[in-house]
């Protein structure tokens, strides 16, 4: 292989989105009982965060529970021009709003509001109805630090 070649498939210094590369180096806190994390890249729009939420809601028990939901995230706006507009024109309005995730950022968190724990199954259970709502691959992780060397094995 000539030096060329090396060169031009290393990473120039420029971050791009979605490049399993870049890992999401900031360390997550799980301060409830059990979290939701991504696991993947991509974007997710705000009503499939909400229908998450409410799957994952109607999956609790009343009254011994409480669900945290993260919206610390920065909102991009998505252009899409219409199908039957011709090519060129330059970009076209605004279409609807999205987050872009990385791996290992909170979505949801089961906290206790009584001394009753949950178990892995029960979490499982809770979150997997909300896990059919997004699109991207998600982990269920218990309290504590979250990052790739625990994680992500």
């Amino acid at each position: 292989m000539c030096i060329r070649d090396r060169v031009s498939t290393q990473s120039t210094g420029r971050r791009t989105y979605g490049d399993p590369r870049f890992i999401n180096n900031e360390a997550a806190l799980i301060k409830g009982q059990w979290g939701l994390i991504t696991s993947d890249f991509g974007m997710i729009t705000q009503t499939q965060i909400e229908n998450a939420r409410l799957a994952i809601l109607r999956r609790m028990p009343r009254g011994a529970f409480s669900l945290v939901m993260h919206t610390h995230y920065e909102e991009f706006p998505v252009a899409k021009k219409s199908p039957e507009s011709r090519m060129g024109g330059g970009k076209s309005n605004i279409h609807h709003f999205a987050y872009k995730f990385t791996t290992g950022v909170p979505l949801f968190e089961i906290t206790s509001l009584s001394s009753r724990r949950i178990t892995a199954l029960e979490a499982n259970g809770m979150f997997a109805a909300g896990r059919a709502h997004l699109p991207l691959n998600t982990l269920v992780v218990p309290q504590g630090r979250v990052d790739e060397y625990n994680v992500f094995k």
